[in-house]
């Protein structure tokens, strides 16, 4: 328990307490499919991969849509296949193509606790950057050996106007152009 502090310093609370092989993070208002954990685990224990993603809906009040299609390819090994298939397709790739699928928000993964500690990433604070997700995952996928795509949509993201993400803030230009520069340095 702490005062709220925002997204990012909750993150980094929970990073501190972790213990087990493999962590996820799902926000307090949206969900996922009851066996998304057994069912990735498995994938997981098979791959032995450092990062595992998957897809999402996209819910509002009317129905849920599935957000892209899953990518032909779905392992990635080693630092060059990771930065010039993986990451450099899904943060330019455009739905359609598969590599939107997972999208970069940090609630479409799962990750293995030791790559995280040992390399010591921390969530970069909402407040002062737009798109903590991005940062947190672009240095994760960077410091992984392998990665996995699990080719099914299993987190529910919910649209609600009132988000954080929704609403307005003046300040957001400049929280994107210290993203821009922090991705730039990455």
């Amino acid at each position: 328990h702490q005062d709220n502090q925002g997204l990012a310093a909750a993150r980094n609370t929970g990073l501190q307490y972790v213990s087990g092989e493999y962590f996820s993070f799902v926000d307090s208002d949206d969900y996922i499919d009851l066996n998304t954990y057994r069912k990735v685990c498995t994938y997981i224990e098979k791959e032995k991969c450092d990062i595992c993603f998957w897809g999402h809906y996209r819910v509002n009040k009317t129905q849920s849509v599935m957000y892209d299609i899953p990518p032909k390819k779905l392992e990635y090994t080693g630092k060059e296949e990771i930065l010039e298939m993986f990451l450099t397709n899904t943060l330019s790739g455009h739905p359609g193509n598969g590599m939107s699928f997972t999208g970069l928000s940090v609630c479409c993964g799962i990750y293995k606790t030791d790559l995280v500690k040992k390399k010591c990433l921390r969530f970069h604070s909402e407040k002062e950057i737009l798109s903590e997700d991005i940062l947190f995952n672009m240095e994760a996928c960077i410091c992984a050996d392998k990665l996995s795509v699990y080719p099914e949509y299993l987190y529910y993201y919910r649209q609600r106007t009132a988000s954080l993400t929704e609403k307005y803030r003046k300040d957001r230009f400049c929280a994107a152009v210290r993203l821009d520069k922090a991705m730039k340095q990455l």
